[in-house]
C-alpha cells in the first residue's frame, strides 16, 4: 500500500469520525426554567412529546421515538410520550425537531404552535432542536448535531439525545442561581 493509499484510508477514517461526533450548544435558559421546573413538568411520570421531523432513513412512530428517550440522572425518573396522560398532564411540553429547515421557527414561535415544512429527509447526519414549553412560552431550548443512525434504539442517536437532554434539562439554572430571580437576559 502507498503512502497515498495509506494517507486517503486515514483522511477517510477521520472524515467517518468527525460525522460521528455529537456537539451540543448552549442552552437558553429563560426564567421559566428553574430546579423544580421538570419536578412539575414530569409530574405523573411522564412528560409530553411532540415530534417533528424524521433523523433515521426509515420512518418510525413518534411514540417509539420519545420512548426511546431518556431523562438525565439527576431528575426523578420519568418517561417522554406522544400521548400523556390527561389527568395528569401538565402545561409543560418538549418539542423535538428533527432536521428542521433552515431559518425555521424557533423558541416561544415553536411553543405558540408556530411551524412550517422544509424537514431534511433523515438518514444522514442527525440535526435536532429541542424546545421545552410551559403553555405557549419557552423555557429552555438546545440545538444537537450527531449520528447518523438507523433507529431509536442506535448508539448513535441515543449519544446525541443523552447529550442535548442533559443540556436543555439541566438541575439548575445557573444565571438565576448567580442573579436571583433577576435573571436579565436568560
Amino acid at each position: 500500500m502507498s503512502i497515498r493509499h495509506i494517507a486517503l484510508a486515514a483522511a477517510t477514517a477521520a472524515l467517518a469520525a468527525c460525522t460521528q461526533t455529537t456537539r451540543v450548544g448552549s442552552a437558553d435558559l429563560t426564567t421559566l426554567y428553574s430546579s423544580t421546573t421538570m419536578g412539575y413538568a414530569a409530574r405523573g411520570g411522564e412528560l409530553a412529546t411532540e415530534i417533528r421531523g424524521n433523523p433515521f432513513p426509515a420512518q418510525y412512530e413518534g411514540e417509539r421515538v420519545a420512548a426511546a428517550l431518556k431523562p438525565p440522572g439527576w431528575h426523578r425518573n420519568f418517561r417522554f410520550t406522544t400521548r400523556p396522560n390527561q389527568e395528569t398532564a401538565s402545561s409543560y411540553r418538549l418539542i423535538l425537531r428533527f432536521n428542521p429547515p433552515a431559518g425555521g421557527p424557533v423558541g416561544d414561535q415553536l411553543c405558540r404552535g408556530q411551524e412550517w415544512g422544509g424537514f431534511t429527509p433523515g438518514g444522514g447526519p442527525i440535526v435536532a432542536h429541542g424546545t421545552l414549553c410551559v403553555a405557549d412560552r419557552l423555557a429552555s431550548e438546545v440545538r444537537a448535531y450527531g449520528g447518523p443512525a438507523a433507529s431509536p434504539e442506535d448508539p448513535a442517536f441515543q449519544t446525541t439525545m443523552n447529550a442535548m437532554l442533559a443540556e436543555l434539562l439541566p438541575p439548575t439554572n445557573r444565571q438565576i442561581e448567580m442573579n436571583g430571580d433577576r435573571c436579565g437576559d436568560c
